[in-house]
């Protein structure tokens, strides 16, 4: 029985927030950008052996004839994998998002390096194992290990495409085998453009069910729901439901869930959706203050630091640009917290992005540009914003921070979901004059966050009542 979506969304991301997830990639992911299926690749050197590809489902058995027939060697089908994978090198939607995912465990049996690519684009060092050696050395600081275990498009002659590699694989590539054992036992994997076809692998979960028993760890694939095709009989039809039904049910069988989705386009929903949760506990503090109004620098300074100290402790991540006369407590406040957990990295748990300043002479509004785009850096990377005071000095007056304003049409346009302290004054207080004007918009139905958010716009409160409250406040939204 299919798990729902939503259901699956939230297991998935439990897992993703504890380090324990893991993904294993096959050729679909790479079908947008033009890779080539196993049946294209396969078209010409079947030809050459009188064999009609559109035929054959045992393509594995397929290469091997071509290799039989050809004196063991693969010289054209290497010739057609150069061919197919020197063609394109565009990332796809679908690489784009996992590769903002906190995941740090990719297995694949791709040849192509896209997926890589997206990672790397992402500023995440990759540790690729595309051959044994690999395995005795890695980058330093590496955020994601990607196993290739049938090869890369670095090495065509050791990819692994005919039948006699996949029977010697246990021998040949035993490292891979246990790799893959062990991160099956301590990871949830999802499986994505995956269609289990691969002995290997089937091999590797029989081999898991029969050590675990009834207890294997729980994994989910991604599959889309048949759909009678134009020119197709309904005794045809019928034919492939139940074969998934029947595939979905073997699958449960190693504790393989599957996720159906109605077309291959709602799988970009479904990861949007993954990175959308994944991101509530990726908070944006927004702070500026040059002027002591409603609060002063002393309280505004010991409410931050409260904060962001509370927001890690609670496994946030604090996402800030390091604005005026704010960045340092909030900076404070997060080390405090990373330092008195072992478990808990500066790198992982404070992102800060300080704004470029003009050279002298030249004046700060040219720098507009440079600094919305890293406003929109960061609400990319965040899913909740809190807007705390907000003033400067513009003609010896105080006026809103139109820096933070804008902070706020960003967050709006990004569906990140906005906290504003309006007692606190400056451009805080017209943002929850704006929140106010559509809850729901922000906060749906649920009158609690309402309430919360009423009681922080107006009435004056200590910096540990404020702290305890925006910490309800996000608890509630990350339910």
């Amino acid at each position: 029985m299919p798990i729902k979506i939503d259901e699956f969304v939230n297991e998935y991301v439990e897992s993703l927030r504890c380090g324990e997830a893991g993904l294993f990639v096959g050729a679909g992911l790479s079908f947008d950008s033009g890779m080539p299926s196993w049946k294209e690749l396969l078209k010409k050197p079947a030809e050459k052996i009188g064999m009609d590809v559109s035929k054959e489902e045992d393509l594995v058995t397929l290469a091997q004839y071509f290799v039989n027939e050809n004196h063991n060697t693969r010289t054209a089908i290497n010739a057609e994998l150069k061919s197919k994978f020197g063609e394109f090198s565009n990332i796809n939607h679908n690489q784009e998002i996992i590769a903002q995912l906190p995941i740090d465990t990719v297995w694949t049996t791709n040849y192509d390096n896209l997926l890589e690519k997206a990672f790397q684009k992402n500023n995440k060092i990759c540790d690729v194992k595309r051959n044994k050696d690999d395995f005795t050395s890695s980058p330093k600081n590496s955020s994601v290990t990607f196993y290739k275990m049938h090869g890369d498009v670095s090495n065509f002659n050791d990819t692994v495409i005919t039948r006699r590699q996949y029977e010697e694989y246990d021998r040949n590539f035993e490292i891979y085998v246990t790799a893959l054992k062990s991160d099956l036992v301590r990871k949830t994997f999802l499986f994505i453009g995956y269609s289990f076809q691969d002995p290997n692998l089937r091999y590797i979960l029989s081999q898991l069910r029969l050590l675990l028993g009834n207890s294997p760890r729980k994994h989910y694939f991604l599959i889309k729901k048949p759909e009678k095709e134009s020119e197709e009989s309904q005794e045809d039809f019928r034919y492939r439901l139940n074969k998934q039904r029947l595939q979905i049910e073997d699958l449960e069988l190693y504790n393989i869930e599957a996720v159906e989705v109605d077309s291959y386009g709602q799988i970009s929903k479904v990861l949007e959706k993954i990175k959308s949760k994944i991101k509530l506990n990726h908070v944006f503090l927004s702070s500026a203050q040059s002027v002591d109004k409603e609060i002063d620098k002393a309280s505004l300074n010991q409410l931050l630091m409260c904060l962001s100290y509370k927001l890690v402790k609670n496994d946030n991540v604090i996402v800030n640009g390091y604005g005026w006369n704010a960045g340092n407590a909030i900076v404070k406040g997060a080390l405090m917290a990373i330092m008195e957990d072992s478990s808990k990295s500066i790198d992982e748990y404070l992102k800060v992005y300080p704004f470029p300043q003009p050279d002298a002479g030249v004046d700060r509004e040219s720098m507009h540009n440079d600094w919305t785009k890293i406003r929109n850096k960061m609400l990319d990377n965040s899913g909740i914003a809190i807007f705390i005071s907000g003033n400067k000095i513009e003609e010896g007056k105080a006026v809103l921070s139109k820096g933070m304003l804008e902070e706020f049409d960003i967050a709006k346009q990004k569906n990140v979901i906005p906290i504003s302290i309006g007692y606190t004054g400056g451009a805080s207080k017209k943002i929850s004059s704006l929140i106010s004007e559509n809850y729901k918009r922000y906060y749906g139905d649920d009158q609690r966050l309402i309430e919360m958010s009423k009681k922080m716009s107006s009435n004056f409160m200590d910096s540990d009542t404020t702290v305890d409250l925006i910490i309800s406040m996000i608890c509630k939204i990350q339910q």
